[in-house]
């Protein structure tokens, strides 16, 4: 196993705070160890006269890519979840704006932070009229995505098997490369795949159907 590090995030707004947003930091993907693990293929391979070690070494760099892409694929939010997240985004937005707007600062405040700002040598009205221009343009974008979003239909349904049938063209490559007969690679390659545990292609046609796919 190899350690990877890769952060990401979704965030959800926190509703109990009247001026937004505060976010919570919700980690799409947060890497950690890749698994390379490979079962015993011995039995598998050893008739065919196949480098065991050789193919084992091989088949555990492929076997960490599929799996950790198939854990960032899985982690990744849903249309309704992106969606809503933009929302949320607009929402809270428009009330920063409109917490920072001229009738919203009380006074004293207002003059506190002018102070402030100064000792600072900058100018809070300029910074002021800066960030709200720069919350229009964020609400703005984020309602355009919104919709953008809405108008795409995101097909739910049965999971795409093209990562497995990427893996099983290469897999078949690597065993015809090694001197398996083109007829036999096929049904050799899905039993690889369920000693794996990933999931089987079906029958040797099936496979090769699906080997074929892979490689568009």
């Amino acid at each position: 196993m190899q350690m990877l590090n890769i952060h990401g995030g979704f965030d959800d707004m926190d509703d109990d705070i009247p001026f937004g947003p505060q976010m919570k930091h919700k980690k799409y993907f947060t890497g950690g160890w890749i698994d390379e693990t490979v079962p015993d293929l011995g039995s598998l391979l050893a008739p065919h006269g196949i480098d065991i070690a050789e193919f084992s070494a091989w088949l555990g760099r492929e076997l960490g890519n599929y799996r950790l892409n198939d854990e960032y694929a899985r982690s990744m939010p849903t249309r309704t979840e992106e969606i809503q997240y933009l929302e949320n985004l607009k929402r809270r937005v428009r009330a920063v704006r409109t917490a920072l707007g001229p009738a919203a600062v009380p006074p004293q405040v207002g003059a506190y932070l002018a102070t402030h700002a100064l000792r600072l040598e900058m100018n809070f009205h300029e910074i002021e009229k800066t960030v709200t221009e720069g919350l229009l343009m964020v609400e703005f974008l984020a309602s355009q995505v919104a919709s953008g979003l809405k108008k795409t239909s995101s097909k739910a349904g049965r999971k795409s098997t093209r990562p497995r049938d990427i893996l099983l063209a290469e897999i078949i490559k690597k065993l015809r490369a090694a001197g398996t007969k083109a007829a036999l690679a096929p049904k050799l390659a899905n039993e690889i795949l369920v000693m794996c545990k990933l999931p089987s292609a079906g029958s040797p046609e099936s496979a090769e159907k699906a080997a074929r796919r892979g490689k568009k």
